[in-house]
Order: structure tokens, then C-alpha cells, then sequence
């Protein structure tokens, strides 16, 4: 695997693998979110994510991150909490590893079908890839389990429990300033399969 990503970057121009990554950001967006194939509710989103990554040392990352979302012809909010404590490691001049645990919380309110308002809490884990594929973009891939072990949200007939996998592109206009583009798949969670496109903007702090 080392071997793959090594030969990765010596095929990548040169000025992509001088750049290193930064953990310390503020980063925006806007989703959207669909159930894939639905067999249940008719499940739509509008999600609006804002984060904050701080990078305390060289190989250590931290975040938190707040989603709030509406459900598409309700009055219902979905607002979700995440915040992230990891490690980050170098496996190239171009290819960095990272991972991490995390604690979870998400309340469902005004639901409609006269349903009560839900939350849950819990735990989980992420891990991720980022590459430098020319010196102003960037691509991230991350996978994620959450155990919302806690709570009543599994009362709307989802598991407590899911996974969920993305990936990210970054176009840089400056090594602060970046816009984001990204694709989210979210594996059983209420009670369906979800998918989300979304658009941002990320601003890094620091670029080490």
C-alpha cells in the first residue's frame, strides 16, 4: 500500500508534494439531502454545516462541528453536534492518514405525522485520506461510525447506530482560502439510506 502511494505522488508535479496539510480551519457549506430509494418517508434535506479544526501540535487535530437541517414541505429541524479529538500522520510528501473518536448529538423537532420531538447521544470514530493532486487541489476521503446509543431517535424506526462515507474535493484559490465540493453516503440512518451533495468554503488558519 505504502508502495502504491509513494509511486502516487512521484507521478504528481512537484510543486503539490512541497505542501503540507492544515488541521486549524473554519470551513461553511450547503447540502442537500435525498433518501435513496425510499420505502419509507419521503426524506429531503436542506443541510447548513459550519466547523471549526484546531491543530494543538504537529500530529494532533481537533474539531467541532454543528449541522442544522430542514426537512424539505415540513416545519421540521434536524440539529446535529460532532465534536472530534485525532491523530494525523504523514505517509508521503503528498498522502496524509488521519483518525479519530468522537461524541454525538442529534435532536429531531417538529416532526410531522403529529411523531414527538427525538434526540440521541453518543459515540464514534472516523478515519480519512488527504492528497495533494496538483499543487492547488485537494482530495479527502473519510469514513465514519456513529452509535447514537443513547436517546429515543431509534423510536422513528432507524437504527441508533450508522456508518457513512464522503469525499471531498478542494479547489484552492489561495493556501488559505479553498472552495469545497463534496459527496456524502450515509448507511441506514433513519431508517434509510441517505445521499448529500454539498458546496462550501473553507478557510485555513495555518499552513504548516
Amino acid at each position: 500500500m505504502k508502495k502504491v502511494l509513494l509511486g502516487l505522488c512521484l507521478a504528481l508535479p512537484v510543486a503539490a508534494m512541497a505542501q503540507d496539510f492544515s488541521y486549524a480551519y473554519i470551513e461553511g457549506s450547503y447540502g442537500e439531502t435525498e433518501a435513496d430509494d425510499s420505502e419509507a418517508l419521503d426524506l429531503k434535506f436542506d443541510n447548513y454545516d459550519l466547523t471549526l479544526g484546531l491543530q494543538p501540535t504537529q500530529h494532533l487535530y481537533t474539531k467541532i462541528g454543528g449541522r442544522w437541517s430542514e426537512l424539505d414541505g415540513y416545519s421540521a429541524d434536524d440539529v446535529a453536534v460532532q465534536g472530534t479529538v485525532g491523530g494525523r500522520w504523514q505517509l508521503t510528501d503528498c498522502v496524509d492518514f488521519y483518525a479519530g473518536g468522537l461524541a454525538a448529538y442529534e435532536e429531531l423537532k417538529d416532526l410531522p405525522l403529529g411523531l414527538d420531538d427525538v434526540d440521541g447521544y453518543g459515540l464514534g470514530a472516523e478515519i480519512g485520506l488527504r492528497a495533494w493532486l496538483f499543487p492547488a487541489l485537494e482530495v479527502e476521503a473519510n469514513g465514519k461510525y456513529v452509535d447514537l446509543f443513547e436517546g429515543d431517535i431509534d423510536d422513528l424506526g432507524g437504527d441508533q447506530d450508522y456508518s457513512s462515507a464522503g469525499l471531498t474535493a478542494r479547489v484552492h484559490a489561495t493556501r488559505q482560502f479553498s472552495i469545497t465540493a463534496g459527496y456524502t453516503y450515509d448507511f441506514d440512518r433513519l431508517g434509510d439510506d441517505l445521499e448529500t451533495w454539498s458546496i462550501g468554503a473553507r478557510y485555513d488558519f495555518c499552513c504548516m
